[in-house]
């Protein structure tokens, strides 16, 4: 993800540098996207998940993904 700018002068979000805000996120074999930073996954999405699965984030830019933040956890 590019940023337009790298000083935060007002303490508010500098703007991103694509043409729209996406993000994939992968809850162990589940992928979903959003085009807000925030998702609501309905709870029957995990019916087939059990144990330990990774959630990981990654912000789609306009070239490419970045590398994903990623957590494990338990369900």
């Amino acid at each position: 993800m590019q940023r337009l700018g790298w000083i935060w002068p007002d303490g508010v979000e500098v703007p991103l540098g694509e043409s729209v805000e996406r993000y994939r996120v992968s809850v162990g074999s589940l992928t979903f996207e959003t085009s807000e930073p925030r998702i609501t996954v309905p709870a029957e999405a995990f019916d087939d998940l059990a144990g330990e699965v990774t959630i990981s984030v990654f912000q789609i830019g306009d070239y490419a993904a970045s590398r994903p933040a990623s957590i494990s956890v338990t369900i």
